[in-house]
Protein backbone atom coordinates (compact mmCIF):
# COMPACT_ATOMS: atom_id res chain seq x y z
CA UNK A 1 0.00 0.00 0.00
CA UNK A 2 2.78 2.43 0.87
CA UNK A 3 4.29 2.28 -2.61
CA UNK A 4 0.96 3.00 -4.27
CA UNK A 5 -0.01 5.77 -1.87
CA UNK A 6 3.33 7.57 -2.03
CA UNK A 7 3.50 7.18 -5.82
CA UNK A 8 -0.02 8.63 -6.10
CA UNK A 9 0.91 11.63 -3.95
CA UNK A 10 4.12 12.18 -5.92
CA UNK A 11 2.14 12.15 -9.18
CA UNK A 12 -0.53 14.47 -7.78
CA UNK A 13 2.08 17.04 -6.74
CA UNK A 14 4.37 16.52 -9.76
CA UNK A 15 7.27 15.33 -7.65
CA UNK A 16 10.08 13.71 -9.67
CA UNK A 17 10.32 10.80 -7.26
CA UNK A 18 11.02 7.18 -8.05
CA UNK A 19 8.95 5.18 -5.59
CA UNK A 20 9.31 1.46 -5.06
CA UNK A 21 8.86 -1.22 -2.46
CA UNK A 22 10.60 -4.46 -1.64
CA UNK A 23 10.41 -7.31 0.84
CA UNK A 24 13.20 -8.75 2.96
CA UNK A 25 11.66 -12.22 2.77
CA UNK A 26 11.20 -14.15 -0.46
CA UNK A 27 7.84 -15.81 0.22
CA UNK A 28 5.72 -13.55 -2.05
CA UNK A 29 8.24 -12.50 -4.72
CA UNK A 30 6.45 -11.84 -8.01
CA UNK A 31 3.02 -11.76 -6.39
CA UNK A 32 0.57 -8.88 -6.60
CA UNK A 33 -0.54 -7.10 -3.42
CA UNK A 34 -3.04 -8.78 -1.09
CA UNK A 35 -6.56 -8.52 -2.49
CA UNK A 36 -7.76 -6.56 0.55
CA UNK A 37 -4.91 -4.07 0.05
CA UNK A 38 -5.92 -3.69 -3.58
CA UNK A 39 -9.56 -3.21 -2.64
CA UNK A 40 -8.87 -0.57 0.03
CA UNK A 41 -6.55 1.32 -2.29
CA UNK A 42 -9.05 1.14 -5.17
CA UNK A 43 -11.76 2.54 -2.89
CA UNK A 44 -9.38 5.48 -2.39
CA UNK A 45 -8.73 5.89 -6.14
CA UNK A 46 -5.26 4.26 -6.03
CA UNK A 47 -4.57 1.29 -8.29
CA UNK A 48 -1.89 -1.06 -6.95
CA UNK A 49 -2.95 -4.10 -8.97
CA UNK A 50 0.10 -3.92 -11.25
CA UNK A 51 2.64 -3.85 -8.42
CA UNK A 52 4.66 -7.01 -7.89
CA UNK A 53 6.65 -8.05 -4.85
CA UNK A 54 10.41 -8.05 -5.24
CA UNK A 55 13.27 -8.85 -2.91
CA UNK A 56 15.19 -6.04 -1.21
CA UNK A 57 18.83 -6.11 -2.35
CA UNK A 58 21.96 -4.29 -1.17
CA UNK A 59 21.99 -2.22 -4.37
CA UNK A 60 18.77 -0.56 -3.17
CA UNK A 61 20.89 1.41 -0.71
CA UNK A 62 22.60 3.06 -3.70
CA UNK A 63 19.51 3.30 -5.89
CA UNK A 64 17.26 5.14 -3.44
CA UNK A 65 17.91 8.30 -1.42
CA UNK A 66 15.41 7.35 1.27
CA UNK A 67 14.52 3.88 2.45
CA UNK A 68 11.75 3.22 4.95
CA UNK A 69 11.01 0.01 6.81
CA UNK A 70 7.45 -0.66 7.89
CA UNK A 71 8.50 -2.41 11.11
CA UNK A 72 11.47 -2.85 13.38
CA UNK A 73 12.12 -6.45 12.29
CA UNK A 74 12.45 -5.37 8.66
CA UNK A 75 14.69 -2.48 9.71
CA UNK A 76 16.96 -4.90 11.58
CA UNK A 77 17.28 -7.13 8.52
CA UNK A 78 18.03 -4.08 6.35
CA UNK A 79 20.71 -3.01 8.83
CA UNK A 80 22.28 -6.48 8.62
CA UNK A 81 22.31 -6.26 4.83
CA UNK A 82 23.85 -2.78 5.02
CA UNK A 83 26.57 -4.00 7.37
CA UNK A 84 27.34 -7.06 5.25
CA UNK A 85 27.73 -4.93 2.11
CA UNK A 86 29.29 -1.93 3.90
CA UNK A 87 26.47 0.46 3.05
CA UNK A 88 25.97 3.77 4.86
CA UNK A 89 22.25 4.31 4.17
CA UNK A 90 20.47 1.81 6.39
CA UNK A 91 16.98 3.25 6.29
CA UNK A 92 14.57 4.35 8.97
CA UNK A 93 11.20 3.32 10.30
CA UNK A 94 8.31 4.60 8.18
CA UNK A 95 6.42 6.02 11.16
CA UNK A 96 9.48 8.00 12.27
CA UNK A 97 8.20 10.87 10.09
CA UNK A 98 4.98 11.00 12.13
CA UNK A 99 6.26 10.00 15.56
CA UNK A 100 9.96 10.92 15.82
CA UNK A 101 11.96 8.86 18.28
CA UNK A 102 9.11 6.51 19.19
CA UNK A 103 10.32 3.51 17.13
CA UNK A 104 6.78 2.55 16.05
CA UNK A 105 5.96 -0.12 13.47
CA UNK A 106 3.10 -0.22 10.99
CA UNK A 107 0.75 -3.05 11.88
CA UNK A 108 0.59 -5.86 9.33
CA UNK A 109 -3.08 -6.53 8.52
CA UNK A 110 -2.40 -9.81 6.68
CA UNK A 111 -4.88 -12.47 7.80
CA UNK A 112 -7.11 -9.95 9.54
CA UNK A 113 -10.36 -8.19 8.67
CA UNK A 114 -10.94 -5.71 5.88
CA UNK A 115 -11.45 -2.97 8.48
CA UNK A 116 -7.89 -3.66 9.68
CA UNK A 117 -6.66 -3.05 6.13
CA UNK A 118 -8.59 0.24 6.07
CA UNK A 119 -7.00 1.26 9.38
CA UNK A 120 -3.52 0.45 8.09
CA UNK A 121 -4.28 2.35 4.87
CA UNK A 122 -5.09 5.45 6.91
CA UNK A 123 -1.88 5.15 8.96
CA UNK A 124 0.18 4.71 5.79
CA UNK A 125 -1.57 7.67 4.15
CA UNK A 126 -0.65 9.85 7.14
CA UNK A 127 2.95 8.65 6.94
CA UNK A 128 3.15 9.32 3.20
CA UNK A 129 1.74 12.81 3.68
CA UNK A 130 4.39 13.45 6.33
CA UNK A 131 7.10 12.29 3.90
CA UNK A 132 5.79 14.62 1.18
CA UNK A 133 5.63 17.49 3.66
CA UNK A 134 9.15 16.90 4.99
CA UNK A 135 10.92 16.23 1.68
CA UNK A 136 8.92 18.40 -0.73
CA UNK A 137 7.68 21.14 1.61
CA UNK A 138 4.06 20.53 0.65
CA UNK A 139 1.50 20.70 3.45
CA UNK A 140 -1.29 18.18 3.00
Amino acid sequence: MAEGILRSLAETYNLPWEVGSAAVGNYHIGASPHLSSQKICQLNQIDISQQRARLFVAEDFQSFDLIYAMDSNVLSIMEEIAEKYQQQNTGTLFLEELYPGQQLSVSDPWGRSESDFEEVFQVIMQGCRAIVHKHAGISL
